[in-house]
């Protein structure tokens, strides 16, 4: 969901190239103006679908200014000139109150009440869709505690294996994808909206591998402890182990000691495709009475599909900083003065685990032609962090 604006045409292409469905929206929030606001609003709708209709990744068209209040004429008009535009897709409003009137094809809701609960409200009118769920029902920093960015996690998932669970529903999407930057009267206070599963740098919280893991195996397995291994480990989250991951199976280790196997968790998310792995009974101090702290050297999940290990993941007990990491995302620029990369930063230990808990500053400086964009310095947040680094028009290296 492109909320609420349109997206960048190279956007939507790299849409197109992947599959990956959007409902594309005109640009709003709540507040719908005079009649010269309105005309102009219906000629947003006009310019997007004209832009925008020859792009196969778009399945709706989003009419109405997200969560206004209801206004018959100007919403028959929007959708009106959708329909005349493109006739081949349907169109959508999202709203916020359960009783607004459906002139859309498809009813499309933001839905937080009972989230928490792990609850959605009963489908009333079809086709419906929710738009939002979550966000800042429970907003969560990178950097928070252990048990807030787990729980964040489990609500996810809650929330998604209700949706899977109602038939006459036609999917669920989260707010959101991304935390990101607002205005004073909105967010935790330093305009910033911690709402997503990942962070303002696009890097992924513990709810984002939720997500990831339910990708079909064909396509990659996926296997994510969600903990930390630190002598506060009962402390931080009770004796519970969590691991997303779309295998069968996975057997877990703590050093070269194992610990126990398990299924998916089918009786707790009976709808999800591939439902968390839960542990129980895991104590660190149990671990170091019987086998000594100094064996508790690793936490690892392996994981298995059809009997075969296909997929592991081993998280280390911290230890200092060892070294600041750069990572692009990609290596080659077309120098073109307008071509940029993302370059994450990590603070890791010597098991290139990324320290959690650090938010050292950091400073960049560049050789060579090419533009730094975000703030220089900042401190990094649980560990971690990025900038942008633009081309110029002349090709060497940067």
């Amino acid at each position: 969901r492109s909320s609420h604006y349109p997206a960048n045409p190279s956007f939507l292409t790299r849409c197109d190239e992947i599959g990956l469905l959007v409902l594309e929206e005109i640009p709003g929030w709540q507040y719908i103006g005079d009649e010269e606001w309105k005309n102009l609003a219906k000629k947003n709708v006009e310019e997007m679908i004209v832009r925008d209709r020859n792009h196969a990744s778009i399945f709706l068209w989003g009419v109405r200014i997200n969560e206004s209040k209801d206004d018959h004429g100007f919403y028959l008009d929007t959708n009106r000139i959708a329909h005349s535009l493109d006739s081949s897709r349907k169109t959508c409003g999202v709203r916020n109150f359960r009783e607004s009137e459906f002139l859309e094809d498809v009813f499309t809701y933001n839905d937080f009440e009972h989230n928490l609960e792990g609850k959605l409200e009963f489908p009333h009118n079809i086709p419906y869709m929710i738009t939002e769920y979550m966000g800042h029902m429970y907003p969560t920093k990178s950097y928070d505690s252990v048990e807030r960015i787990i729980k964040h996690a489990v609500y996810h998932a809650k929330i998604q294996n209700c949706q899977y669970g109602m038939h006459n529903l036609a999917g669920a999407s989260g707010w959101c994808a991304f935390d990101y930057n607002t205005h004073t009267y909105f967010g935790s206070g330093d305009r910033i909206c911690y709402h997503g599963v990942c962070d303002i740098f696009r890097l992924p919280k513990f709810a984002a591998y939720f997500y990831k893991s339910q990708i079909d195996p064909k396509i990659e397995k996926v296997i994510f402890i969600a903990r930390y291994l630190t002598p506060s480990f009962n402390e931080d989250y009770r004796d519970e182990v969590i691991v997303f991951s779309n295998c069968d199976e996975i057997d877990l280790y703590v050093g070269e000691k194992y610990i126990n196997s398990a299924k998916p968790d089918r009786i707790n998310y009976s709808n999800l495709p591939h439902p968390p792995f839960i542990f129980k009974n895991c104590s660190w101090w149990e671990w170091g009475a019987k086998w000594g702290a100094d064996n508790i050297t690793s936490l690892k999940a392996i994981g298995k599909i059809n009997g075969k290990e296909v997929v592991q993941h081993e998280i280390y007990p911290f230890g200092r900083p060892n070294k600041l990491v750069l990572k692009p995302d990609y290596t080659e620029l077309i120098a073109d003065g307008a071509d940029c990369v993302r370059v994450v930063i990590e603070l890791q230990d010597k098991n290139s685990q990324i320290l959690h808990l650090s938010n050292h500053p950091v400073f960049f400086e560049m050789a060579g032609p090419g533009k730094l964009i975000g703030e220089n310095p900042f401190s990094l947040e649980a560990g971690k962090g990025a900038i942008v680094l633009v081309s110029k028009k002349k090709s060497v290296p940067v």
